[in-house]
């Protein structure tokens, strides 16, 4: 399978992506894959969309309808499939581009590091799968990642709130999140991580608080939360984790023990087979 491939099935799974993120998941150069997403468009494969709420002058990509269809299709999900899904981009469009940026961020930052890395990245389209086909009631989340760091693993679930969520809502989510890993991880989930990435603060204070009287229960998953303007300056590895009365990093977080994984399993950290040069159309695409 070649970067093609890989490309517009990342589009597919996680909604909406900067050219910056793309790369770092091929492990690309940002420049390479632009004038990739720029090809694909071309071919009506992919469209844009301004995403300047993120970062001024930058540009978003995502599927098309028809391609949308034909990826869903490759994967045997057209009863996922609904073309008014995919008219236009994700109206969640800044929680998605930063839910994504969290993800590659840890990507790339444990990409010098032997053993650290992503094993697989999970988007809410196959949350929304898994909830159709087997009815487990998973609530939809923007993503999780069978984090490796050598011989540890971490199970993480991303969130995002945007700041205008009730208090009965957020304890809602925390609710249906610590069910819905109590299933996945029925011996292990107080190791698990919940993570939310939140907008404002009191969006970071609301998580606290209202964690504070759930986590008296053993089972309940770790909980934290930051802010995402200062995880995203500091670094995705930076000890800004609010978690009950401290701030801590990622790598402070509750794991389990596992073998160490080799880097070619890993995201991001070995090329994908490469765009194909002449590029002919229709390469790649699962029909």
């Amino acid at each position: 399978m070649n970067a093609e491939y890989h490309m517009l099935h990342y589009l597919y799974e996680f909604e909406v992506m900067l050219p910056q993120q793309l790369a770092d998941l091929l492990n690309y150069s940002t420049k390479t894959v632009y004038n990739k997403l720029g090809q694909l468009r071309q071919r009506g494969k992919v469209r844009s969309v301004d995403a300047s709420m993120y970062k001024r002058g930058v540009k978003a990509f995502y599927l098309s309808t028809n391609e949308a269809k034909n990826v869903a299709k490759s994967r045997n999900e057209l009863y996922l499939f609904k073309e008014s899904e995919w008219g236009m981009p994700p109206g969640d469009l800044l929680n998605t581009i930063l839910a994504n940026q969290f993800f590659c961020d840890l990507i790339k930052v444990c990409r010098p590091i032997p053993g650290a890395g992503l094993i697989e990245w999970i988007g809410s389209r196959t949350f929304m799968a898994e909830n159709i086909k087997d009815q487990k009631g998973i609530p939809i989340i923007k993503g999780y990642t069978d984090f490796r760091n050598k011989e540890q693993r971490r199970d993480v679930f991303l969130n995002i709130l945007i700041g205008k969520e009730s208090l009965r809502v957020v304890r809602d989510m925390l609710i249906m999140h610590y069910e819905a890993i109590q299933q996945m991880f029925p011996s292990e989930s107080s190791r698990v991580l919940l993570l939310f990435l939140c907008l404002n603060e009191r969006s970071v204070n609301n998580v606290l608080e209202l964690a504070s009287d759930l986590v008296e229960d053993s089972r309940f998953p770790f909980i934290a939360a930051v802010q995402a303007q200062t995880l995203f300056s500091k670094g995705v590895l930076a000890p800004v984790w609010k978690s009950r009365d401290k701030q801590i990093s990622l790598l402070d977080m509750p794991y389990k023990n596992m073998e160490v994984v080799q880097d070619e399993k890993l995201l991001g950290k070995r090329k994908v087979k490469k765009f194909p040069y002449p590029d002919p159309d229709g390469l790649g695409v699962i029909r």
